[in-house]
């Protein structure tokens, strides 16, 4: 099925009341790495057809839909459930990260034991605000200052094996996020293997954000 291409005015029917998950392709007609992802996008509508809604905002012609998801860079890719930001991706990246931000709307399996756990913004929410997850920032310190999850410690994943013993401290479930995504896969993973109870924010920072989830500009907790 063909990428349908929609405007702001079509935004909220195609969209915000579809009755099937929906992965948005923010673009421009000028931008290259746009070029680059839109085959892929494609075969995912061909693919998923009648389980997956693929649509595509051009955003120098459509800017209420961008500002709204607060897209600042393109490609940007949005993948969405019952309204809620589910994943966001920012750049031209591979098949395997989309086709991940797509099984977390269609599924296709929960994750094995000792592997990071993917939690959607608005759920991670809730448990942050309950005390129930601790949110560990893995961008650098500099970003983190200007703007984190409330109650976050700052962990940058080039460091992050230096901070498990002190993350092991903190006695509580692990919710780890960077801007876009939960952070290195790679480390992250490592950490879940060497026992600790991680959760990944899908979409990151951004995704967070888009939900107008509530967020920290003072200076936060520091690990040493």
């Amino acid at each position: 099925m063909p990428v349908q291409s929609i405007t702001d005015e079509q935004f909220e029917k195609e969209v915000l009341l579809s009755k099937l998950p929906v992965l948005i392709d923010f673009y421009a007609d000028w931008c290259g790495p746009c070029k680059a992802i839109a085959p892929m996008v494609e075969e995912l509508s061909n693919r998923y057809a009648g389980r997956l809604k693929v649509v595509k905002v051009d955003v120098d012609r459509n800017p209420y839909a961008a500002q709204a998801f607060r897209v600042q860079s393109i490609p940007t890719i949005a993948v969405l459930a019952d309204r809620r930001v589910v994943d966001m991706i920012v750049g031209a990246v591979d098949r395997k990260r989309l086709e991940q931000a797509v099984a977390l709307v269609l599924g296709g399996g929960g994750a094995a034991p000792g592997t990071p756990q993917p939690l959607a913004p608005p759920e991670a929410a809730q448990l942050v605000a309950t005390g129930r997850l601790i949110p560990v920032d893995l961008r650098s310190e500099a970003d983190f200052t200007r703007v984190h999850l409330p109650n976050a410690v700052s962990a940058p994943q080039e460091e992050l094996q230096l901070h498990a013993e002190r993350l092991a401290d903190l006695q509580a479930p692990l919710l780890t996020y960077a801007r876009t995504s939960g952070g290195d896969e790679a480390k992250v993973a490592s950490l879940a293997q060497a026992g600790f109870e991680i959760y990944t924010l899908t979409g990151g920072l951004l995704a967070w954000e888009a939900e107008r989830l509530p967020v920290q500009k003072t200076r936060p907790r520091m690990l040493d």
